[in-house]
């Protein structure tokens, strides 16, 4: 058994006097507030910074998006219809032609319905079986890729009457060449001012270069319109109408994302509202309370959204408002949840001893509502908010999507949806774009989410 030697101890201790006092070590470094501490871990978590970034942009586009290349949302030209992608930049490396594939396009009017100049690839022609009621015919047909820009934008031939005309269209950097057609040319002596005047009628048939929506204000304003010299890229394509896809996109995009915050607000408001009374005060205001909340949270939002358009689709502020008018279906039971977590976090802390400690003295139920109890629920109600946006957009665009939301011309990521169903196989892009960044929402939000639920965990603080 060995013995311990204190004596070599001795160098670990010190006297002091009876009337020294002593203090614990400062600490060295700076104290930590609980939000300090949820950003801090927040931030460590990349996937959901990530996803914030991505939100970022996809907010920030739909703000400044319509007004990005020139095409108005109120732009229509229906020769330009079902454009594919196109960018003059990504053209060079191969993306965003505004090439399309037809296959079996019948090779005895091909010269006749396109223009061979805008053929990027041909195909070996080959027999094609087509049924005409009960009798069958073989045709030649053929595969091509058609650069549909140079299709679309080939030059266009217009009837002009009058010479004053035809100097104002050779004036245009449009012009390419005119004919002749009918040679009308009048001459007047004017006894007043002792002149012969020369009045040409005559009808030409002007080449103009076609530019796409500049086209008609160059037939609309007499052959005035804005100097350029480059055709239009539609950077998503065009829809049925030849609309601006890109502008379509992102406005759709903005009214999905004000419904997601319009229903977030009114959830959040009514939710933690509910749910603090149901939870502070329990008993048979909260029997009461959570029985109301499971029969409504029986009715199946498709019954919902049905009679609300039934009944206040005609109120003149939803008729203007059409936007509203689903959020409000969306609020009906999307607060459910919220409230319910609200009030489980009351029954969680309501009996704790700071909270009774705090009664004993005299507070009333607004100070331990929403001082001592409601900053617990600040974390999943703050959660919540965020998974709720998400949840919404897709509940909207499954609306439009069924064509159960409000008749109108509300553009959202569901129309757009909707709209390219039935030109998917014909026109993919119709579909792509809205699919991709209504998955981008979907995700980053979730990730989002998920970030602020372990970041706003109490029982997580301080873990690295």
């Amino acid at each position: 058994m060995s013995v311990h030697n204190y004596d070599s101890d001795k160098e670990l201790f010190r006297f002091t006097r009876t009337d020294e006092r002593i203090f614990d070590t400062q600490f060295e470094t700076k104290p930590i507030g609980y939000f300090k501490d949820a950003i801090s871990r927040f931030r460590k978590n990349k996937a959901s910074v990530f996803a914030f970034f991505i939100l970022l942009i996809i907010i920030t586009l739909s703000i400044v998006g319509p007004n990005l290349n020139g095409f108005d949302i109120k732009y229509i030209d229906s020769s330009l219809s079902y454009l594919p992608p196109k960018s003059n930049t990504l053209a060079k490396v191969g993306i965003m032609t505004g090439y399309k594939t037809y296959p079996g396009v019948p090779y005895a009017t091909l010269e006749r319905r396109y223009d061979l100049s805008s053929i990027i690839w041909m195909s070996e022609p080959y027999e094609q079986v087509s049924i005409s009621g009960s009798k069958e015919t073989i045709r030649t047909v053929v595969d091509i890729v058609l650069d549909e820009y140079q299709e679309r934008f080939k030059p266009q031939e217009l009837y002009i009457s009058g010479g004053a005309a035809l100097a104002n269209m050779q004036s245009s950097p449009y012009y390419i060449t005119h004919e002749l057609l009918k040679e009308e040319i009048f001459t007047r002596f004017n006894p007043a001012t002792q002149q012969w005047i020369i009045r040409d009628t005559s009808t030409y048939l002007v080449t103009v270069s076609y530019l796409g929506y500049y086209y008609a204000d160059l037939v609309e304003r007499g052959y005035s319109f804005t100097n350029t010299d480059q055709n239009p890229s539609f950077w998503f394509g065009t829809d049925g109408s030849g609309q601006d896809l890109f502008t379509h996109v992102w406005t759709g995009a903005r009214t999905s994302l004000l419904i997601g915050f319009y229903v977030m607000i009114v959830t959040v408001s009514v939710g933690v509202v509910w749910g603090s009374i149901s939870g502070y005060y329990g008993g048979t205001v909260d029997l009461l309370m959570e029985r109301f909340t499971e029969i409504l949270n029986g009715v199946p939002w498709l019954v919902a959204m049905t009679l609300i358009k039934l009944y206040f689709e005609d109120v003149p502020f939803f008729k203007t408002n059409p936007i509203f008018l689903i959020a409000l279906a969306l609020v009906i039971t999307s607060w459910i949840g919220t409230s319910r977590s609200v009030r489980a976090q009351f029954y969680r802390y309501k009996g704790r001893e700071y909270v009774l400690a705090s009664r004993t003295l005299g507070a009333p139920d607004r100070r331990l509502i929403f001082k001592h109890i409601l900053p617990n629920a600040i974390g999943p109600i703050i959660t919540a908010s965020v998974l709720i946006v998400p949840s919404a957009i897709f509940t909207e665009s499954a609306i439009a999507f069924l064509n159960l939301g409000p008749s109108g011309t509300i553009i959202s990521i569901g129309t757009l949806l909707s709209n390219g169903q039935s030109v998917l196989l014909s026109s993919p892009h119709m579909v792509l774009f809205p699919a991709i960044i209504i998955s981008l929402l979907m995700i980053s939000f979730n990730l989002f989410g998920n970030g602020l639920r372990d970041a706003f965990n109490p029982s997580l603080r301080g873990v690295e």
